[in-house]
């Protein structure tokens, strides 16, 4: 989300494999119990732009397969760093 927040990004589409994981961002307003994961993304949704959480099957979430074979070749501390990578596979994304 960051990503696309930092190249302009006003309309985003927050594909996840987890319908459980869409139902804990959801409900999870207001919620002062709830994992620092959750609240960042919370925070995020909270900026002047539209996003929609989708349920989609672990296939055909081509991004989130991308960056897990990024994470899966780099440093753990890829994540600190605006990876052209990552920019590359959002970009690709765009167009398929």
């Amino acid at each position: 989300m960051l990503c696309a927040w930092s190249i302009g990004i006003k309309k985003l589409i927050l594909e996840l494999n987890s319908l459980e994981a869409i139902r804990l961002i959801e409900r999870a307003s207001g919620n002062l119990m709830i994992s620092s994961l959750v609240s960042h993304v919370l925070l995020l949704m909270q900026r002047d732009w539209d996003v929609m959480l989708v349920d989609m099957s672990q296939e055909d979430n081509h991004i989130a397969y991308g960056m897990s074979k990024i994470v899966r070749r780099e440093d753990l501390l890829w994540h600190r760093f605006l990876s052209h990578e990552i920019l590359f596979v959002l970009h690709s994304d765009l167009f398929t």
